[in-house]
């Protein structure tokens, strides 16, 4: 609250308390030839209670008036003109400066700079291409060292943007938003980030909804939120299409195992433990060489 209207409020109630102080003791005073000593004893305590009041506020707006002097006096003590703020530059070189006069320090000191002027964005990328997500986790790990992590987000973000039709740039920027989301801060800051990559993914599918890779990554994702969102019948549902297109497609794909793997663990959380063994042994059936399927579908 600002300062000035706390003070002024308590003014306002300061003169308040002090006219029905006066007021009072015109108008409720009596002849004396008429006043008993009970109503004498009664109208003497009100006046002291009134005082009293009024006193105590005059103490409450002193004290305010004294705290609102001391933070103009700190702020004007603490305030520094614009013009005499070091620039970056110059903080930079009285750190290079001061590292050079000082052996020991110079010897321990991390080489940060250094590492992050050989790894640069278009380095990173060519490192990424034709890199699965987790495969690139170790890429981006760097990058992230490196210092150019949000750099490498917004070539991404580039991409996409120059080539909007293509469902492949929107589902390699959804990636690129949840590799960010691993390195950002637990809670709200990661939300922001997955939330992004949700929206990529819907991107891509809206340009093709037979998109395999954008569906699965957004069902993947969802599959991972924390429970009090409520996504998992949202990821199921992604899930349950993925394994309508595969088998309607006739093509045997490794990846596709996958899909019944995570939807038989999605039932199996949601308590439907039947439909989950049901699809793990018919994931099997189709991919006998996964050995998560085979554990599941005993």
């Amino acid at each position: 609250m600002n300062p000035a209207v706390l003070v002024g409020g308590v003014l306002a109630v300061c003169l308040f308390v002090g006219g029905t102080f006066f007021l009072t003791t015109k108008t409720d005073a009596k002849p004396a030839s008429a006043e008993t000593a009970a109503e004498r004893a009664a109208l003497r305590q009100e006046v002291t209670q009134l005082r009293d009041a009024h006193e105590e506020q005059v103490a409450v707006l002193r004290g305010l008036t004294e705290r609102v002097d001391a933070m103009e006096r700190s702020a004007a003590r603490t305030e520094i003109a614009p013009a005499t703020m070091p620039s970056e530059a110059q903080i930079r070189d009285a750190v290079a400066a001061y590292l050079a006069a000082q052996p020991a320090l110079r010897a321990s000191a991390p080489a940060t700079a250094t590492g992050a002027s050989t790894l640069d964005v278009d380095a990173v990328l060519a490192e990424l291409e034709g890199k699965s997500f987790d495969d690139g986790n170790a890429v981006w790990k760097r990058a992230a060292e490196a210092g150019i992590l949000d750099a490498l987000v917004e070539r991404y973000e580039a991409m996409a943007e120059a080539d909007p039709d293509n469902p492949d740039t929107q589902v390699d920027l959804g990636g690129a938003y949840l590799q960010r989301m691993m390195q950002a801060n637990p809670g709200v800051e990661q939300g922001q980030w997955a939330v992004k990559a949700d929206r990529a993914f819907d991107e891509a599918l809206d340009i093709d909804p037979n998109h395999w890779e954008a569906r699965f990554a957004k069902a993947t994702s969802l599959s991972f939120w924390p429970p009090l969102f409520g996504k998992g019948g949202e990821a199921a549902q992604h899930f349950e299409i993925l394994v309508e297109q595969q088998e309607a497609s006739g093509i045997k794909d490794d990846r596709y195992a996958e899909t019944y793997l995570f939807l038989g663990n999605l039932y199996s959380q949601q308590g439907k433990e039947a439909q989950a063994k049901e699809v793990w042994r018919k994931g099997y059936a189709l991919y006998p060489g996964s050995d998560d399927l085979a554990g599941r579908s005993r």
